[in-house]
């Protein structure tokens, strides 16, 4: 990865994060938030991430940041590709979003760091992940919460065991 800047997601940071991503570079942007949860933990993973052209393909279950309709900086998956436009998804969340119009989207993933270890959007793990996770989107409110009472109980036992 060339010529990296680490930002927040913040709307500060926002112009320059797109500055270098027009110059050419990959840039990394720590993930806020919980709505690309199981995939990211915010403000512990990363999101590599490359400008959007009016060249580059754009398809279902790519990783997209942009401006939602609600003038919000969002980075979700694509769902649905149509004819007028995209409908994203986050991995944490339980509906389909609006439609999303490409001129209203900037950056594409191209890999993360989760965990400290970097993954490639076209590593099989990760394809594996999306292939099966998009397909949960009717049973996620369960998985999800079965996600979220898990994780409490490992941060109970890890700090159980520090005593």
């Amino acid at each position: 990865m060339k010529n990296n800047i680490i930002v927040l997601t913040d709307e500060k940071h926002i112009w320059g994060l797109l500055g270098k991503a027009q110059q050419g570079s990959t840039v990394r942007m720590l993930g806020m938030g919980n709505s690309m949860r199981p995939l990211l933990e915010s403000g512990r993973d990363y999101i590599d991430l490359t400008v959007v052209k009016h060249d580059t393909q754009l398809k279902k279950n790519d990783i997209v940041f942009y401006k939602s309709h609600e003038d919000k900086y969002v980075l979700h998956r694509i769902y649905t590709v149509s004819e007028e436009g995209y409908y994203p998804n986050g991995d944490g969340n339980l509906s389909i979003e609006p439609l999303l119009k490409r001129e209203r989207i900037y950056l594409k993933a191209v890999g993360f760091v989760r965990k400290g270890k970097y993954i490639s959007i076209n590593s099989k793990g990760y394809r594996c992940y999306v292939t099966i996770w998009t397909k949960l989107l009717p049973f996620r409110v369960h998985l999800l919460r079965w996600h979220n009472q898990f994780c409490k109980v490992i941060s109970i036992l890890k700090r159980s065991s520090r005593k």
